[in-house]
């Protein structure tokens, strides 16, 4: 139920390979609960790919969380994609982690316009980041 590629020199390319071999394949697709896509290179064109052929996938409905920690390339950008993606109706993460991706204020802001209107997004984990108090106000008022 588990899929880790942490510390795999993951880039922002091989994310269609992902794609194409776990989640293309209802059965497989199916099976994957967790995906651990933490410590590697992946950037805003790579996130972009991650949320539209995998994150947001319809048979991927049981992908339930998506860890993204350590990938400090992501920025502010690559959060505006993954902001977009849990707005989606076919998205069904409910955990998400993006601690130590060296985000700042800004990027927690897009994140938390997205917030109110998540399907199931019920935890989201940002330690080791530069947000400042703006950036946690931002997410504290749009948890509710």
């Amino acid at each position: 139920r588990k899929c880790r590629l942490s510390g795999k020199q993951v880039r922002c390319i091989d994310i269609h390979l992902l794609a194409e071999t776990i989640f293309l394949d209802a059965e497989m697709a199916s099976r994957v609960a967790y995906l651990h896509l933490d410590s590697n290179l992946i950037g805003p064109a790579g996130t972009k790919i991650l949320m539209d052929e995998v994150v947001c996938n319809p048979i991927a409905q049981s992908l339930t969380m998506l860890d993204l920690s350590k990938n400090p390339g992501l920025g502010k950008e690559g959060v505006s994609y993954i902001a977009e993606g849990l707005m989606r109706q076919t998205c069904s993460i409910a955990a998400l982690s993006l601690s130590a991706c060296n985000l700042s204020s800004d990027a927690a802001q897009v994140l938390a316009a997205a917030v109110p209107y998540t399907q199931r997004l019920n935890r989201i984990s940002l330690s080791y980041n530069s947000i400042e108090d703006a950036g946690c106000r931002a997410l504290v008022e749009a948890s509710g």
